[in-house]
């Protein structure tokens, strides 16, 4: 008996979901470890240095920011998205080759080509519809033949699953990261150019658009039968939370006027250090010796020159 539409829905989100929780327990363990744990998600895996709005010596080092239990610094808040960001991007890794070289999904429509490996391909009748006419495979797509729809069925689209993972080769799996590879790096270009505007009215225009057409696509994915896949979703989550680490980092980041008196305080306090050196607390041992040795000189010749 052949897997059923359900079946291979079901192993398709639960894996996918069990790779992003168990990447989320790892990268929020490595993160919050040590400092060199936090460099290593910021320069290995999403390869930007987060954004320092405020440091030790400015007069809003320790502001915090937020509401009830979740008040955070500013450059908590950045850490915190900087983490997410890292989460969804490994994760996105994770999913792509999970998808790509084990279980694979694919869209069919009337009278096309098969994907390029056998698959058990289901037909939903319309777009109205949220199950396919069949649990069980409507048919049997293999390379380089047509798909096969009912003839009585009007705009019906086809998704197709299979298990691809014997047909893999070392190439396969290449192209599959060097997929990954472009991806990410198109997310960190976005980014950099978040990051790089800062508190910038382009900053409002860009990631509210940003979010407003990933969260469209969200909803229009399922309604159109466009795309099942939980891939699909998790890249549009991560065009999500780039959205709102540009919207957080335009709230949170001062104003100029306050980066400008952040600073001259700064540069007023490393003047002043300069100036007004810090008090040697402990005499040299070096001096302490020559002061005793001197003193032990003055009492002999005093001693010797003794009034008659």
């Amino acid at each position: 008996m052949g897997w059923t539409h359900s079946y291979y829905i079901g192993c398709n989100i639960g894996i996918s979901v069990g790779l992003i929780v168990i990447l989320m327990i790892i990268v929020l363990s490595t993160f919050y470890s040590s400092n060199e744990g936090q460099r290593f998600v910021n320069e290995i895996i999403i390869g930007i240095d987060p954004p320092k709005l405020e440091d030790e010596k400015t007069k809003n080092a320790h502001s915090i920011i937020g509401c009830g239990d979740c008040k955070l610094s500013r450059n908590g808040w950045i850490g915190l998205l900087f983490c997410l960001l890292g989460i969804m991007t490994l994760s996105i890794t994770a999913i792509l080759i999970f998808q790509g070289c084990i279980l694979a999904n694919a869209r069919v429509i009337p009278d096309g080509d098969c994907p390029e490996f056998e698959m058990d391909c289901f037909i939903f009748n319309g777009t109205s519809s949220s199950s396919p006419i069949n649990q069980s495979a409507s048919f049997h797509c293999f390379p380089k033949n047509k798909t096969q729809f009912p003839s009585n069925l009007q705009d019906a689209t086809g998704w197709c699953y299979g298990w691809i993972f014997r047909f893999q080769s070392t190439k396969s799996v290449l192209d599959q990261l060097g997929v990954c590879s472009g991806l990410i790096g198109l997310f960190t270009g976005i980014l950099a150019i978040i990051v790089y505007l800062g508190r910038c009215i382009k900053t409002l225009i860009l990631c509210p658009s940003l979010i407003i057409c990933c969260v469209a696509a969200c909803v229009l994915l399922p309604v159109f039968k466009w795309s099942f896949a939980p891939l699909s979703y998790s890249v549009l989550s991560l065009g999500i939370i780039l959205g709102a680490f540009g919207v957080i980092l335009y709230c949170i980041s001062p104003e100029p006027e306050e980066q400008e008196e952040n600073k001259q305080t700064n540069a007023t306090n490393e003047n002043q250090s300069d100036i007004f050196p810090e008090p040697v607390s402990k005499a040299s041992p070096l001096v302490t010796n020559i002061t005793s040795q001197d003193t032990q000189i003055l009492s002999l010749r005093s001693s010797k020159v003794s009034p008659k």
